[in-house]
């Protein structure tokens, strides 16, 4: 297979759609979900049929609605609380295939508006892991205790997913993609093994990087049976170790040509610093890599920061990163996660159109913050912030960006705890002096960089205080909007 050529991909997941949507599901509703993604500018879209159970009537794995009967609450195991949310997805979904095939109608509409159909599978998706009862598990996964993952239940729910090391999950997972790739026409396929990440007991490691790499070609068997040549490309880790640790050998990948792409994000936050420069080392220039969003743009605590899909300088922020580091392009993940809450206005879909080339973003207003939240270690970047600022101390922080237009400045916002003037605290970006702060209010310091302190890439930021003690809690580099642009 050649490079995927596409520049932004939309990952579309397997139940929002059916939550989200009041009135009674009809294929109309389905067109809409495409027609909002191909008007927004996305070159792909990627939709995801399936979580342990499927979203379509499969005839090789359980749909979501199988066994459920209206008023019956056995059906929904020990899940004691959002049934009524859950009972509206499983009506929806069963009153959708009743009136059409929603994968075939998803991807046939993609082909009529121009942009490439594609599907996601999340390969060990554990939602509802804490209760063994829930409708969300499957009868292949319940009635098989002894092809789980042996971790705790509660801690990281990915832990007690399937365990690849058997020939019966493999296989498992081999008859749904051939299903898919034998029923309908698409040109690219994501294995999501990033939602959940766990694959492995961690026993063996090169012996299960072995397992994972064979069974990439044993998709690669099944995909070339379809009526159409189909892309392969797996969502993985934030970056190579972390990849590596969980069984995912990138560099043999590309070596024996078992994929054709890679995207890489953080699990349920935004990871703005992922060494897609490294990856490209390892997978070389043949193979495409992306960099993948999430719902939330960071989280304190159990607080998000922002979220993505409704502030358009934060998605351009990280496209211009990303591309200037190398990337070949960007995924959005969870972006039409904002519906869940009422309150909220329709995602920013018009940003798609922007966020393919780094030249017009190099003039658009822009947000560049420093990863802020882990969601799982074992996936995630290692954290910069918080962290203390002692007396006479300095510290170094890494920010991808993207340099703006030629006399065009940036602006740094550093949020802080502790009581300091802004003479206190200096910034230093790539050797180049930004002086003292500008101004020191609402727990924020302010500077001004030149346009010529910026790079394309890897930028360091070092923070030095004076004779006082702060936390530094965050760290953002924002670009205006040229009007020149």
């Amino acid at each position: 297979m050649a490079k995927p050529p596409y520049r932004v991909l939309y990952n579309q997941d397997n139940s929002n759609l059916f939550f989200v949507t009041a009135e009674p599901l009809t294929p109309e509703h389905v067109d809409r979900m495409v027609d909002e993604v191909a008007d927004g500018g996305a070159d792909a879209l990627l939709l995801c049929p399936n979580a342990q159970r499927t979203s379509y009537p499969s005839a090789v794995w359980q749909p979501v609605w199988d066994g459920y009967r209206p008023g019956d609450p056995s059906f929904w195991g020990g899940r004691g609380h959002q049934i009524a949310a859950r009972e509206h997805m499983v009506t929806q979904m069963r009153c959708l295939a009743e009136r059409c095939d929603y994968v075939e109608r998803a991807l046939s509409r993609c082909a009529q508006r121009g942009i490439a159909p594609g599907i996601s599978i999340r390969m060990n998706d554990m939602h509802d892991a804490p209760w063994p009862d829930s409708h969300l598990h499957s009868a292949f996964y319940q009635e098989h205790c002894e092809w789980h993952l042996r971790g705790q239940a509660g801690c990281d729910w990915g832990s007690v997913g399937l365990d690849y090391a058997h020939r019966e999950v493999r296989d498992h997972l081999l008859a749904l993609i051939g299903e898919l790739a034998g029923r309908y026409r698409f040109e690219l396929l994501e294995l999501d093994f990033l939602r959940f990440a766990e694959y492995f007991d961690g026993t063996d490691p090169e012996g299960q990087r072995g397992t994972m790499t064979a069974f990439l070609h044993e998709v690669r068997e099944v995909l070339s049976a379809a009526s159409r040549p189909v892309a392969l490309m797996a969502r993985i880790a934030s970056n190579p170790g972390a990849a590596l640790e969980l069984g995912f050998d990138v560099r043999s990948w590309a070596r024996e040509g078992a994929v054709d792409a890679i995207s890489c994000g953080s699990f349920l936050l935004t990871g703005w610093e992922m060494p897609v420069d490294r990856y490209r080392r390892l997978v070389g220039d043949d193979i495409a890599v992306y960099a993948c969003t999430d719902s939330a743009a960071g989280r304190r605590g159990s607080r998000d920061t922002a979220l993505m899909a409704l502030d358009p300088a934060l998605v351009r922020g990280f496209a211009a990163g990303y591309l200037a580091a190398g990337a070949d392009g960007i995924e959005l993940f969870n972006y039409f996660c904002v519906r869940e809450d009422p309150a909220n206005p329709d995602p920013r879909f018009e940003v798609m159109a922007q966020i393919g080339a780094l030249d017009r973003l190099r003039g658009a207003e822009r947000r560049h913050p420093a990863t802020v939240g882990v969601s799982n270690p074992a996936t995630d970047l290692p954290v910069q912030v918080p962290v203390e600022l002692g007396p006479r101390q300095s510290r170094s922080f890494r920010l991808l960006l993207a340099r703006g237009v030629a006399g065009g400045g940036a602006a740094v916002a550093v949020e802080l705890e502790g009581d300091i003037p802004p003479g206190a605290l200096h910034l230093r970006m790539n050797d180049r002096p930004a002086g003292s702060a500008l101004e020191v209010e609402d727990g924020v310091a302010r500077f001004a960089v030149p346009a010529d302190a910026v790079r394309d890439g890897v930028n360091e930021l070092v923070l030095r205080i004076g004779a006082h003690a702060v936390t530094v809690h965050g760290i953002e580099v924002r670009f205006a909007a040229d009007a020149a642009a």
